[in-house]
């Protein structure tokens, strides 16, 4: 019985793990799965609202968006679905369409649900929907069309119009140019357009007569504005001859009303009061009331010398001009070759006047150094004399002699010249030859002489010769072979007078033997019997063998295999020691029992052995020892001050610490210090000193450089003085340790001058002083008869010196110019000194030839040269198209020009034009030719009428877009009528509109302008581009559409 109830027991277990499987099972199922957004469930599970574990399911995207990525498909898992990576986008319809003169708003993009707006370009309007919207089949509509805006006739407008002539339709930017009848004036805009609205902009011209007379002014003339006749908005300015001045308005303004505006002006002559009085003589006929131009004429009275102008004028400022002369018993200025008045009076000298002459630099006086003027106008003694040096016997440099001329001469006159030659066995190369004595020394020679040249000694192949002595004249050359060459011949070649001595030697290549051979290696090829300079050598060792050395040798310049061969040992390995180095020991390569010392860089320390011994076995006795940085403790403290950044407790090697002093305080030592290689800070920290200097200053300076302050220890401050002082002592200082500044403070001093240098025919206006600071100025003064030329004034300089230059006192005078058929019309009266300016002006009916303006030069010349006045020409009388002027009168002042027509034309106008003093009379005449009439209407086309259509014009045909041209394109307006015949404008063809794979083009509204051919795809396929083409001017639009299969 007891095996029966084991069974019974088993059996029952089963059916609880039964159980329990089937409500695991139950737990596992899935609900129906919900995708992401612009996705749906495929058709095949919509009805199933469960899942069981394990099943998959697909997704699809929605109307309108397409799959871009990831799997359609998820999986219940344990009652989870699993992750859906599917990503759906929005359908592209791609671009919209083109527009001609117009585009889309495709700001919302091309995808699907996108909206885009059609706008046309300014001066069109749509025809057709503006938007289309982009669904899950394509655009919806077809492409909208932007027309061009049209304007009617342009406005008439009265005494002008249009200058071709109107149309019945222009379209947007047509511009419409109008003009006036003769003698009528355009007020307003010339052009008018055709503007988006469909109407001309801005409003017409109107067309007024307008005339003003020719204004004019008594003692005046015309200085700008055109000449007549004057219409509206004309304008002419005034201004006064010289001596008169202008009351009223200098520009007047034609009128709308035909007046001038404001009233014309006057020109009033210039008046000056009585003439002013002078002492020890008067004018010679005086009167109360002067005008422009009058003229004083004075006199000195008894024993009394006139100095300055004879007369003055009144001039056009209203003033007398010059100053008026004075009256005075004067000695004559004293005039010395090569010497000058040092100092003494001012001239005029009167008695009892002290003069002290001397020479110019270099020059010697003889004679009586001052004069003093006498009560009967005479100096006490005579002029002395200035007279120059003479010269020794000059000397030239080697291989030069004095020309045989001079050998014998021991002295020479001032202004002597003497001239050298090169020694024999020399030639010039080049310079003056000429030396002159110059106040007792002689003038610089520039004369070089140089031994004559061999030329180059010849070319040594392999070699060169040393020309560092030159190739001159006694010069040697030395030969040097190349090297690895040797010299077979003689190696100097001298320059002798006949050429180089001896044969340009040889350099032969130096030759080696047999390179040497060498243990448990050898050469790399097999050796050769004879190698030349240069050749190489290379070696290698034997299996279980390193080489130690070079592995090439040279066979070189001395005949011999360099370097030694290598050798072929077995070795250590090099020790490596990160920062470390070999200290000492055998050198590389390590054989058996070498040695090698080891050493950590600066900075780190050892650990581990520091000497190691090359084995037996061929490796190193220990283990490579290794380095360890040093380090340091804590930066030591300092009063008043401390590290810049906070100490920390550990410091390696090459840390630095910054240390900072308090406010007021100064470091005094080094700023920084470092953990050294010994484990201590070095150098010694800073001390932290409390320096402050006082601000300084300078009288007449300023601080040009250095801090602010406060200063302290080691601050520094620059100093510079105002212009016109200069510095007395150090322009640095610098604040000291014991705050007081090193060195003393400078100061500034005022620059002087010494005295001002005299001049010739005057001087100074003022008695000289005794000192001149910076700043003073000295004016100088001329003496009768003669003019000031340079500045008049002279300034101390802050350089201690007089500037500019003092002037000179020229006698200058120029005669009064004749003009023939002309007048002097302003400028400066007669007397005409130097810088007196004058201008000329012709008579009616003559032009000036030349410059009118002159200026009396230093020469006594007038500049520019005297001008002519020669009748006027009013230049050719105008071009006449299809006509000409009888010239027989000429075209000169007071001659009349007859306007003639061709045959076939006929005079409008003034056949008559006579020349004024202000130009041409009346305007140029025009020769117009017959009228053919209209030239005919072409159906879907017209003629170009921009010549008109008279005589001699031609129009020329032009069809409507989509339209060419049969027949004639021009006519010509001939004496008998229009040539040819009218043309016909037949519309364009487009041609073949291009082929469709799998599909066709319905063709049955043909291929000329203005047809539309439509895209029909086969069953099975769909169009994928625009469905319309439309034949155009420019041919047919758009692109050929293509037929995709489903």
């Amino acid at each position: 019985m007891k095996p029966l109830t084991v069974c019974s027991c088993m059996f029952t277990v089963w059916i609880i793990q039964q159980a329990l499987a089937v409500v695991t099972i139950q737990a596992q199922t899935c609900t129906k799965p919900t995708g992401g957004s612009n996705m749906v469930l495929s058709d095949a599970y919509i009805g199933q609202d469960t899942f069981p574990d394990g099943q998959q399911v697909s997704f699809k995207c929605s109307v309108g968006y397409t799959r871009a990525r990831g799997s359609t498909r998820i999986t219940c898992n344990a009652g989870r679905w699993s992750q859906l990576n599917m990503k759906c986008q929005p359908k592209i319809c791609g671009f919209p369409g083109e527009i001609e003169n117009g585009q889309f708003d495709i700001s919302e993009g091309i995808s699907f649900g996108a909206t885009v707006t059609a706008i046309c370009n300014t001066g069109y309007f749509l025809v057709g929907n503006q938007r289309r919207m982009c669904l899950d089949s394509g655009w919806s509509y077809r492409v909208p069309v932007c027309e061009v805006v049209k304007c009617g006739p342009p406005p008439p407008i009265i005494n002008g119009g249009p200058e071709s002539p109107p149309e019945e339709e222009y379209k947007y930017g047509d511009v419409v140019l109008y003009h006036c009848f003769k003698d009528f004036t355009m007020i307003g805009p010339k052009s008018i357009s055709c503007s988006e609205s469909g109407k001309f902009e801005p409003s017409p011209p109107q067309c007024i007569k307008v005339l003003c007379e020719t204004p004019s002014v008594e003692n005046g003339y015309r200085s700008g504005g055109g000449p007549p006749p004057y219409k509206y908005r004309s304008y002419v300015t005034f201004g006064c001859n010289p001596g008169y001045q202008l009351e009223g308005e200098a520009s007047l303004t034609c009128g709308i009303d035909s007046t001038w505006s404001p009233t014309e002006p006057t020109c009033e002559v210039v008046k000056c009061g009585s003439p002013p009085k002078i002492t020890d003589g008067e004018p010679e006929s005086p009167t109360k009331n002067y005008k422009y131009g009058d003229v004083v004429v004075y006199h000195c009275f008894k024993d009394f010398t006139m100095i300055g102008p004879i007369s003055i004028s009144c001039s056009e400022s209203g003033k007398f001009e010059p100053s008026p002369p004075q009256c005075l018993k004067v000695c004559p200025i004293p005039s010395v070759t090569n010497g000058y008045i040092r100092w003494g009076s001012s001239p005029p000298y009167k008695y009892r006047s002290s003069i002290t002459l001397q020479c110019e630099p270099q020059y010697h006086l003889k004679g009586a150094a001052t004069l003093t003027c006498g009560k009967y106008g005479t100096w006490s003694a005579d002029y002395p004399t200035c007279e120059a040096p003479g010269c020794t016997k000059p000397t030239g440099e080697s291989n030069m002699v004095l020309s045989d001329d001079y050998i014998d001469r021991d002295t020479f006159s001032h202004g002597v010249n003497v001239f050298f030659k090169c020694s024999i066995g020399y030639t010039s190369a080049g310079g003056s030859s000429i030396i002159t004595c110059n106040f007792g020394r002689w003038s610089e020679l520039f004369l070089k002489c140089e031994p004559k040249s061999c030329g180059p000694p010849g070319g040594i192949v392999n070699g060169q010769f040393d020309l560092s002595e030159g190739i001159s004249f006694g010069a040697t050359v030395t030969a040097i072979c190349n090297t690895g060459y040797v010299l077979v011949g003689s190696g100097e070649r001298t320059c002798f007078d006949s050429g180089w001595s001896g044969r340009v030697p040889v350099c032969e290549v130096v030759k080696c033997g047999p390179p040497p051979p060498i243990t448990n290696g050898g050469p790399e090829s097999p050796p050769e019997e004879e190698y030349k300079y240069g050749d190489v050598v290379l070696y290698h060792c034997s299996e279980n063998f390193t080489m130690i050395g070079s592995q090439s040798i040279k066979c070189s310049a001395s005949g011999f295999f360099e370097p030694s061969p290598p050798q072929c040992i077995k070795v250590c390995a090099k020790p490596s020691v990160k920062n470390g180095h070999r200290s000492g020991g055998d050198p590389a390569p390590y054989k058996y029992r070498s040695n090698v010392s080891l050493a950590c860089n600066t900075g780190y320390q050892l650990k581990g052995a520091p000497r190691l011994t090359c084995g037996i076995d061929r490796t190193w006795s220990a283990d490579y020892p290794t380095c360890e940085v040093v380090k340091c403790g804590p930066p030591p403290p300092i009063t008043n001050g401390g590290p810049e950044s906070p100490p920390e407790e550990e410091y390696k090697y090459g840390d630095v610490v910054l240390y900072h002093c308090s406010e007021n305080f100064t470091v005094n030592g080094t700023q920084s210090i470092k953990c050294s290689e010994s484990g201590k800070f070095e150098p010694s920290p800073p001390q932290c000193i409390k320096v402050l200097c006082k601000t300084p200053s300078v009288e007449n300076g300023y601080r040009s450089g250095g801090g602010p302050p406060p200063y302290k220890y080691r601050s520094y401050v620059t100093f510079g003085c105002n212009p016109g002082y200069q510095l007395e002592g150090e322009a640095s200082l610098t604040c000291g340790i014991d705050s007081t500044w090193s060195p003393t403070e400078p100061s500034c001093e005022v620059v002087k001058c010494g005295p001002p240098p005299p001049i010739t025919n005057g001087g100074p206006e003022t008695p000289l002083a005794e000192e001149y600071t910076y700043g003073d100025v000295v004016v100088y003064h001329c003496s009768e008869n003669f003019t000031v030329n340079g500045s008049q004034s002279i300034k101390c300089s802050e350089s201690g010196k007089f500037e500019p230059s003092p002037p000179q006192c020229l006698k200058v005078l120029c005669k009064t110019p004749s003009v023939k058929n002309g007048f002097i019309s302003g400028g400066d009266p007669p007397p005409y000194k130097y810088r007196s300016n004058i201008s000329l002006a012709c008579d009616t009916g003559y032009q000036l030839k030349g410059e009118a303006n002159l200026t009396c030069g230093i020469d006594s010349t007038w500049s520019p040269t005297e001008p002519s006045c020669e009748a006027k020409s009013c230049g050719p009388p105008g071009e006449i198209v299809n006509g000409q002027f009888d010239l027989s009168e000429g075209i000169s002042f007071g001659a009349t020009v007859t306007a003639i027509c061709n045959p076939g034309y006929i005079l409008v106008g003034t056949s008559e034009r006579n020349c004024l003093d202000s130009g041409w009379s009346d305007r140029v005449p025009v020769c117009e030719a017959k009228s053919c009439g209209p030239p005919g209407e072409i159906v879907n086309g017209q003629f170009d009428l921009s010549e008109g259509i008279s005589f001699g014009a031609t129009v020329t045909a032009i069809c409507n877009p989509g339209y060419i041209l049969v027949g004639t394109s021009e006519r010509n307006c001939l004496d008998s009528g229009w040539s040819d015949r009218v043309p016909v404008c037949e519309a364009k063809s487009c041609g073949n509109p291009g082929e469709i794979v799998n599909g066709q083009l319905d063709l049955s509204e043909g291929i000329s302008f203005g047809a539309t051919v439509t895209a029909i795809c086969n069953p099975g396929y769909i169009l994928v581009g625009s469905a319309e083409r439309n034949c155009l001017d420019s041919g047919w639009s758009g692109r050929v559409p293509v037929c995709v299969g489903k």
